[in-house]
């Protein structure tokens, strides 16, 4: 794990030993590259050094060995810049951005290991009243509501992914694709 993260951040340290996670490290900055190229043609954005810091940040804190609670927040961070758009320190700092993050990460972290331990999964309920109060403020000095709409809307993926079996989500994704819509 610790190798794995040191050669992500270094990269320029890649050695090709063929040890099984380079694969895996190849395909994580090839995936990374070609999402920071694709919204630099389509937005005149250059997102690389973010997605990459949002990325090394993630891998830092999953390498102290923690429980890591951030993967919803990068799944947002990930799909927010995709759309050309980057996040600054002061929004990333922001009082309401630490809530917002701070919740859905929680949340998704409980639905997501909600079979193993059933006494996080009653607390759900508030945590969801209390992100949606806040996704749907309107006050001054708010963050970009397209932002707070994307975290809201990982919650309901993994709230999703929850309370559906696999074959049940793929055949709502099938109809959502392919069905004609009257």
């Amino acid at each position: 794990m610790r190798a794995f993260v040191d050669e992500f951040i270094n990269p320029q340290n890649h050695k090709n030993d063929r040890k099984p996670w380079h694969m895996v490290m190849d395909v994580l900055h090839e995936t990374l590259n070609d999402i920071s190229s694709e919204v630099l043609a389509a937005h005149g954005v250059d997102i690389h050094p973010h997605l990459q810091n949002a990325w090394m940040m993630w891998l830092l804190n999953w390498r102290k060995g923690e429980d890591v609670l951030g993967e919803a927040e990068l799944i947002v961070q990930t799909v927010y810049m995709s759309s050309g758009r980057c996040l600054s320190k002061e929004s990333l700092s922001h009082p309401q951005y630490q809530s917002i993050s701070s919740l859905t990460n929680d949340i998704c972290h409980i639905l997501f290991h909600k079979d193993d331990n059933h006494t996080l999964w009653s607390g759900v309920d508030s945590k969801m009243q209390e992100l949606v109060k806040l996704v749907l403020n309107d006050s001054p000095n708010n963050l970009d509501p397209g932002l707070k709409q994307m975290f809201l809307s990982v919650v309901k993926t993994f709230y999703y992914r929850a309370y559906f079996d696999p074959e049940t989500i793929s055949h709502h994704i099938g109809k959502v694709l392919f069905d004609n819509v009257i």
